[in-house]
């Protein structure tokens, strides 16, 4: 026997009138309703680009040749200098021009590249501490507070000291690079010696990213970053940067080479204070940091969308006046999970505001970015009581704003972090993957919307 329901839905699918349930919504029409304002969302690739396989020699992992205080021993002071008397004209030059640079919290190479006093080291060796001591190989010793040129994509800074010491080592023409299989000679200052001159054989030259690196073989340790890879001849071949392990698993140390070196000796000058450096750089790792989590945040906006659409309305109580038939929105079982990994990353994020001296920009970017969570987090927490008609509609044009209004909020918070990655180094962005960032602000706000102009 047929029920009474069963065949109302057998005449309003025929489209014949009936008298024992008034026409309305029926629950396809109100389903409609829902998927118009979230319909099935794009493949999350579509949004972000899929990652690139690694190139065969580009870096996976890499450690700063760093030498901390809690790593000396007592004769770290000691000079091998015994030892170079057998060696030519031009290594003894090397080991002369080289310095040793020291800070709070390491120690590391550096090299005099002009007779100005003009010194060429890596910025990861200054960046982070409020000033550096130079000394010289005639035990000379200067105390550095300014920087007076910085590249994070080259990873190289330039200091400066009285011109008092006649040594020094200008970088090689551009096109003196060694080729594969030639020996090169790093001086730098390894563990308990000072002015140690270790060998090494040229593997490649490689372009990662926006610079150009020298690959090589050679035991350098913690204490040669910074410092003066030569050839034969002598001349300035790279700055020693890091020892790093590649993508196809061979492990090798890498340096700046000239090509990179002359790039930022001929850039315009951006002259910066250590204390100043720190502020700096807490910024830069900040947005890094940052960037990382948004990548996160729009892969979890798309799990956050595809429960959305998948939300099913059911009828609850058929068979009355349409003006107050009632019907139930149910979520999927994974909107739970999808709410904490929302709320995990506005705590997350919330945490970051807090950090002291943070650019406003970045905070700026933070707010917005929670205040597009919080929009999320309560549209997932849907109303399941029992409503009519007229209550649906107004539930579905809610969730429909919020949606909009979170992704605004996110484009904004996206937009001052473009705007303060572009600001931070006149060379270049420090973002990890600066295109994807930008693809996210062009997809969620819209254009010419800018954080603080009038559409803002």
């Amino acid at each position: 026997m047929i029920s009474g329901r069963t065949a109302w839905i057998f005449a309003m699918a025929a489209g014949i009138a009936t008298t024992a349930f008034p026409a309305g919504p029926t629950l396809v029409e109100l389903q409609q309703e829902w998927n118009a304002a979230f319909p099935v969302p794009a493949a999350a690739a579509a949004v972000t680009p899929a990652p690139v396989p690694p190139a065969t020699y580009s870096i996976q992992d890499k450690d700063f040749l760093l030498l901390r205080p809690s790593e000396l021993s007592p004769s770290s002071l000691s000079r091998s200098l015994d030892t170079i008397r057998g060696y030519s004209v031009p290594l003894r030059g090397a080991h002369a021009a080289c310095v040793k640079i020291i800070s709070t919290a390491w120690h590391g190479a550096g090299v005099v590249i002009s007779p100005q006093g003009d010194i060429l080291t890596s910025y990861h060796l200054v960046a982070g501490v409020p000033g550096v001591s130079i000394i010289t190989l005639e035990g000379r010793v200067y105390s550095v507070t300014n920087i007076m040129a910085y590249s994070i994509v080259h990873d190289l800074a330039l200091l400066k000291i009285p011109a008092e010491t006649p040594a020094y080592l200008a970088p090689a023409p551009s096109g003196t690079t060694p080729s594969p299989g030639d020996p090169l000679h790093i001086v730098g200052h390894p563990g308990d010696t000072s002015w140690k001159l270790s060998s090494g054989t040229t593997l490649r030259h490689y372009r990662e990213g926006n610079t150009r690196l020298l690959h090589f073989d050679s035991d350098v340790k913690p204490g040669n970053s910074g410092g003066p890879v030569v050839n034969e001849k002598g001349q300035l071949c790279a700055i020693t940067a890091c020892a790093a392990k590649l993508a196809d698993g061979s492990s090798v140390k890498v340096g700046v080479d000239t090509a990179a070196i002359h790039e930022f000796l001929e850039a315009p000058r951006n002259p910066i204070a250590f204390t100043d450096l720190i502020a700096l750089d807490k910024n830069r790792r900040m947005t890094e940091f940052l960037g990382t989590l948004y990548l996160v945040m729009e892969d979890w906006r798309q799990q956050w969308l595809t429960a959305m659409a998948a939300v099913r309305i059911e009828a609850d109580t058929p068979g009355k006046d349409p003006a107050v038939r009632k019907f139930k929105l149910t979520r999927p079982k994974e909107a739970g999970a999808i709410s904490c990994n929302l709320f995990l990353l506005r705590t997350l994020i919330t945490q970051c505001a807090e950090t002291k001296g943070l650019d406003p920009r970045l905070y700026k970017s933070m707010k917005a970015t929670t205040a597009s969570l919080d929009q999320l987090i309560d549209s997932l927490a849907l109303n399941s009581a029992p409503q009519t008609h007229a209550q649906f509609k107004t539930t579905v044009a809610a969730a429909a704003l919020q949606r909009k209004e979170s992704e605004l909020l996110f484009g904004k918070g996206l937009d001052s972090l473009e705007s303060l990655d572009k600001s931070l180094d006149p060379n270049a962005s420090y973002s990890r993957q600066p295109g994807k960032i930008k693809a996210l602000r062009d997809l969620h706000l819209p254009a010419g919307c800018h954080v603080g102009s009038k559409a803002d």
